[in-house]
């Protein structure tokens, strides 16, 4: 599940992977789809539907068994329970590093967003960064959110990923505050930028941390508070722990629009 803050607004999501108990790629993305085929039939109308797919076949390969790492998250699919849409999230961590890099820039080629919108920050950290997942949000509308999931092979400073927004003093003062002096796995901060058809720039850029990752011994009700306190937002009315002794933080993360507005998200799955 997720929970998204704005300053004025709080949504939830829940988020699943339909083909988790499946133990190859090849069934794992035949569950994958077969829910999607279900949830959007129940979503969206005619074009709309189709569009859910066919983002699932531009992005996935003919034969998803030539790749066993697709065994992992094939598909996952995410429903806001306050608005008409549907996430789609796909494994983008197939094939080498510059071919995935490649497969971004035709597909937000295709959706038609502007070269000028990603030349620069795809540029910047390829070579320095993976593609980890690419994941699309569609309104009932059609109307796309094209998302690029990415983790660092290197540490840079975010003032290199060849964007403003990642400059953002309020992305530094979260990190800052969730990391602090611990020391963090690269593989723990999982970055996130997202575009629009037609913009000319980025819409949004979003950095997660992994919950597991920042230890056991974090006191959560005090950092959501001082979250929410730099993001200027109420804080969630509730907390984890509350939902049960089984449920657990996957990631906390922040994320700044280029309209000036923040928000930040907590991720929350059942415990192991």
């Amino acid at each position: 599940m997720c929970v998204s803050v704005d300053a004025d607004r709080r949504t939830t999501a829940l988020v699943a992977d339909p083909g988790s108990d499946q133990a190859t790629a090849v069934a794992h993305h035949r569950h994958g789809m077969a829910a999607l085929s279900r949830l959007s039939r129940r979503t969206f109308d005619g074009a709309t539907r189709a569009r859910a797919t066919e983002v699932c076949r531009a992005l996935l390969p003919t034969d998803v068994g030539a790749y066993p790492e697709l065994a992992v998250g094939t598909v996952w699919l995410g429903v806001p329970l306050q608005d008409d849409g549907l996430g789609v999230y796909l494994n983008g961590a197939w094939g080498g590093a510059l071919a995935r890099w490649n497969r971004v820039t035709r597909w937000l080629t295709e959706e038609g967003v502007p070269s000028e919108a990603w030349t620069t920050p795809i540029a910047a950290l390829c070579g320095h960064a993976h593609v980890s997942s690419l994941a699309v949000d569609i309104d009932r509308s059609g109307r796309s959110r094209l998302k690029v999931y990415f983790r660092l092979d290197r540490p840079i400073p975010l003032t290199a990923f060849g964007a403003g927004l990642w400059s953002s003093s309020l992305l530094a003062a979260f990190l800052d505050e969730v990391a602090g002096n611990r020391w963090l796995p690269r593989s723990g901060l999982v970055f996130c930028m997202s575009f629009a058809a037609g913009r000319s720039r980025l819409t949004d850029v979003k950095v997660d941390v992994c919950g597991h990752c920042m230890g056991e011994d974090t006191d959560w009700p005090q950092c959501l508070d001082r979250v929410a306190a730099i993001a200027g937002t109420a804080r969630v009315p509730w907390v984890p722990w509350e939902l049960g002794r089984s449920t657990e933080v996957a990631f906390l993360g922040m994320g700044c629009r280029a309209d000036g507005s923040t928000r930040w998200n907590l991720y929350l799955r059942s415990g192991r």
